[in-house]
């Protein structure tokens, strides 16, 4: 029998013919009872049976069973996710496409813990073949340089890739000079705003927007980041933008509908069919909102003041004439172009 410094009294009784199927015990333990160290090469059963050895044969089946079960689990997760890919694709989207949406919806659910996961799986994967966004299915998305996810809601618009870009060039420009008054045109989300109120600890804010499904999920991600004492949000026309008055703000900044009237079919679907058209068409040019947002910057800017955009790739010829003309006016910044809704590109 073995000893009592190796095996608890559960085991004594049994033989040691028990363990002979296992090949990495008979090279750890001597006949005398003293240890060997195990073989370079170990089984898995091996390593768990030398792990749970002093808490009893019951333990160590606890834990193959265990291992064996999530090595079928991870087994199954892989096979749905091989049929979703290709449900997705025969929907219609592009290989890349629905390989990062199984991917992103897996992590999602590998976060949530949920329990009859293949259920909600299924369903979301349903959901996506006809169409809908990731961002609406999972209902929060990440948007740099925010530390936590912003609720994302049908219709409001998704915030994109771009508009973190400009983001980013409003907070490098600033560097430690940080501004003290903004205001977002047009607040969506409250993407824009709320990044630049968690960049700016000092700064205050007011968010405008025509939608008040908008306004709703504006305050609900400013409570949700903890800014909300910092912001006033506004439900307001963009025509009422225009008659804004009293100049209080260092920094104007909007994502204003830009995409002109005509461009509005060839949109990706999910854009196209999901999203506010009043937050994608900006007028037979796409200057109509952006027009009344640079007639607003003029009242309310402070001298010195800065106006950030995200515009159509066919109008920064527009802000140069407007910086020419502002003179001590809010100035334009940035002419960079970028790709955005229907492969094209805008500018911030």
């Amino acid at each position: 029998m073995f000893g009592r410094s190796i095996f608890p009294e559960a085991l004594r009784w049994r033989s040691p013919h028990l363990l002979a199927g296992q090949p990495c015990i008979k090279a750890a333990l001597r006949t005398d009872n003293s240890w060997n160290p195990p073989p370079r090469r170990l089984t898995a059963s091996c390593i768990l049976f030398v792990l749970f050895a002093r808490r009893g044969l019951r333990s160590y089946r606890a834990a193959r069973k265990s291992l064996g079960d999530k090595r079928s689990e991870a087994i199954a997760e892989a096979a749905e996710a091989q049929a979703a890919r290709v449900s997705l694709e025969a929907a219609g989207l592009q290989k890349a496409e629905a390989a990062a949406s199984v991917r992103w919806f897996l992590e999602n659910l590998r976060r949530s813990s949920t329990a009859d996961w293949r259920k909600v799986f299924k369903n979301w994967v349903q959901r996506r073949g006809e169409g809908e966004p990731v961002q609406y299915i999972l209902g929060s998305w990440p948007f740099h340089p925010l530390p936590t996810e912003l609720l994302v809601r049908p219709p409001v618009l998704i915030p994109r890739p771009e508009t973190e870009e400009l983001v980013d060039r409003i907070i490098k420009h600033y560097g430690n000079c940080h501004p003290r008054r903004l205001v977002d045109f047009g607040s969506g989300s409250g993407a824009i705003v709320l990044s630049l109120l968690h960049a700016f600890p000092m700064a205050t804010a007011v968010a405008v927007d025509p939608s008040e499904d908008a306004v709703a999920l504006t305050r609900a991600n400013a409570a949700r980041c903890g800014v909300e004492n910092r912001l006033e949000v506004r439900h307001a026309s963009s025509e009422e933008w225009a008659s804004m008055s009293g100049k209080a703000f260092d920094v104007i900044v909007s994502n204003p509908p830009y995409i002109p009237s005509h461009e509005i079919p060839g949109l990706q679907v999910d854009v196209r069919e999901f999203e506010d058209h009043g937050a994608l068409d900006g007028g037979p040019d796409g200057l109509s909102v952006i027009a009344e947002v640079l007639c607003s910057a003029r009242r309310v800017g402070l001298p010195g003041a800065r106006i950030y955009l995200e515009v159509h790739h066919t109008h920064p010829a527009l802000f140069e004439r407007f910086s020419d003309e502002a003179k001590s006016e809010p100035t334009k910044d940035a002419t960079q172009t970028h790709a955005t809704f229907c492969k094209q590109s805008s500018a911030v």
